[in-house]
């Protein structure tokens, strides 16, 4: 499913790679402030606890898509000083 989903998206340019959700926020905070649309796909941390396996998300990996029109402003975006 996640193939077809990559397939047929308009988002297929990874322009950048965060960890931990503070990290996520900000990022997509600066974002939207230059109206560039994403995509988000995530990999969940998880640890053992057990026998059984916990998330840890404030570990998470955030892969952030765009449109590939959209690279240069959403790069701009994201290298702003804030």
């Amino acid at each position: 499913m996640d193939f077809l989903l990559t397939l047929f998206s308009p988002y297929k340019t990874l322009v950048h790679t965060v960890f931990g959700n503070e990290a996520y926020f900000h990022l997509t905070a600066k974002l939207q402030a230059h109206g560039v649309s994403y995509r988000t796909r995530s990999h969940p941390d998880f640890r053992s606890a057990g026998n059984q396996l916990v998330p840890r998300s404030d570990f998470a990996q955030y892969d952030i898509y765009v449109k590939p029109e959209d690279e240069h402003r959403a790069l701009a975006a994201i290298h702003e000083s804030s």
